[in-house]
């Protein structure tokens, strides 16, 4: 199974809210995350650009709960393997990572509101120093159609006012880095 996204910049929150709403989609309660992610150590030094077939392991605090999660990118950085787990201490999990070879590339702080449309999650983010974007993940069989799928969701961002010129194809780690990077 694999987890194929689109991802947006949202630069008119009250519409794209709008719009969803004219379609029933109804937000949860705001959840705070605060993602650490980790890569090889032989990598990091080229994070920022795509990196296809290279596991990232992700540590993620939300309110009472933590998940450690793998995640490697397919066809392109929205299209990833994945696997997840809860754990009981995020701190010895992270340093499990660092033992293992894995060394800190990103840190993301973001309050994510979540619903569901027709078998689509849809994830409406505030991420700290990025600002507001629109995120839909869908799961796919092994095999499928990824680029097709992707057009799919970006067609339905299309429907809630979001531009072309929005798109982001890269996920919240790489745009952080990047951000960090030009900011020197």
């Amino acid at each position: 199974m694999r987890e194929v996204e689109v991802k947006a910049r949202v630069s008119n929150p009250s519409l794209v809210l709008a719009r969803l709403g004219d379609l029933n989609v109804k937000f949860g309660p705001p959840i705070a995350q605060h993602d650490r992610v980790f890569s090889p150590a032989s990598v990091k030094e080229k994070f920022g650009t795509r990196q296809i077939g290279v596991s990232f392991l992700r540590v993620r605090r939300q309110e009472d709960k933590s998940l450690l999660t793998l995640k490697r990118s397919e066809t392109n950085e929205l299209d990833s393997f994945e696997l997840e787990t809860a754990v009981s201490d995020p701190d010895q999990a992270e340093k499990m990572l660092e033992a293992l070879g894995y060394v800190l590339a990103s840190e993301i702080k973001k309050v994510r509101r979540k619903s569901q449309f027709k078998g689509v999650e849809i994830c409406l983010d505030e991420v700290e120093l990025l600002g507001t974007f629109i995120e839909l993940e869908k799961l796919l069989e092994d095999g499928g159609d990824v680029s097709g799928v992707q057009d799919e969701l970006f067609n339905f961002l299309k429907r809630l006012g979001i531009d072309d010129s929005d798109r982001i194809e890269q996920g919240y780690d790489t745009l952080m880095e990047n951000t960090l990077k030009k900011r020197g």
